[in-house]
């Protein structure tokens, strides 16, 4: 992606990949919904030319006619490599999806000097993951009280998938804030947000392989701070996007309430309740098309 990618250019790219004439294409969007009626070519030629643009609600109308040509979630973005698309996305956008959770987003001091130094990781690319974990950990315990049972063995085990998200910030050697994401086969996924089988059962077994079908499964996040979540948000979205192709849902089962606002504001939608005298918890789930084609992720990506 060598240069920001505005609708404007986005908008003429896949109109001439799905082989469609300005013509054709006003037409398409006459068919799909009445809000385009009064469009015309000239003001289609405006809009890829970057003179006007349509609103957001209007971008998103758009990308699902695409969607019907290309059978892709976001058209078009099959040829930019995970680190190009993460480039690609705003940071002032994001903090829309982030919210404000206390117990995942605490308040440490934000200034320009961390945001230039603070690193993200891949754990799979670190020799020695058992000890970067450690504090993961600890803090995933923490928050969930222990409820889940997971384990630094089981976290690491985890880890070693490839296709799972793992990633930790660090500013100068310090751990600075984590995000875990699981790509769960589909039946996996299912029993999982049924409350059929338990997050700690989990083995590599259970993890889409390459070029398989899966669901993302968030399943830790972490932040000392905005500008930090920020990122971590941004590698959890450029994922999503490099990846739609293998990518069906994305779900999550919470015991928080505090967390629910979170999952919300990605589009997640409340599917299951269990309720126990101890503890009732609550899964979400959304298809990847509803999760990526809402106007803050539309925002987040084209408007930087």
């Amino acid at each position: 992606m060598s240069a920001q990618l505005i609708f404007a250019k986005y908008l003429k790219v896949c109109r001439v990949d799905c082989c469609l004439t300005q013509e054709e294409f006003v037409n398409q969007c006459y068919a799909y919904d009445e809000v385009f009626q009064g469009l015309d070519v000239g003001t289609l030629s405006r809009w890829e030319r970057g003179v006007n643009t349509p609103s957001v609600d209007k971008q998103i109308k758009i990308t699902r006619i695409f969607q019907s040509y290309t059978k892709s979630v976001l058209p078009c973005f099959e040829n930019y490599t995970k680190e190009e698309i993460e480039a690609q996305l705003s940071h002032n956008y994001v903090k829309n999806l982030i919210g404000n959770s206390k117990k995942h987003i605490l308040n440490f001091p934000d200034s320009q000097t961390l945001g230039k130094e603070i690193q993200l990781l891949n754990i799979q690319e670190i020799s020695d993951k058992q000890s970067i974990l450690k504090m993961p950990s600890d803090i995933l315990r923490g928050i969930a009280e222990n409820y889940y049972g997971l384990t630094e063995e089981l976290l690491l085990s985890w880890a070693e998938h490839k296709n799972n998200l793992f990633v930790v910030s660090e500013y100068r050697g310090q751990f600075f804030g984590m995000m875990f994401v699981l790509r769960l086969k589909p039946d996996v996924f299912d029993d999982i947000l049924m409350f059929h089988r338990e997050l700690k059962t989990l083995t590599q077994e259970d993890f889409a392989q390459d070029e398989e079908l899966g669901c993302s499964f968030p399943v830790a996040f972490f932040a000392y701070n905005q500008r930090v979540a920020s990122l971590l948000y941004l590698r959890f979205y450029a994922d999503l996007i490099a990846n739609q192709a293998y990518i069906l849902e994305v779900g999550n089962t919470l015991i928080l309430q505090s967390v629910a606002k979170l999952v919300e504001k990605i589009n997640l939608k409340k599917y299951k309740v269990e309720k126990k005298s101890y503890k009732s918890r609550t899964s979400y789930r959304a298809s990847l098309s509803d999760v990526l084609l809402s106007e803050d992720v539309f925002r987040m990506i084209f408007q930087k």
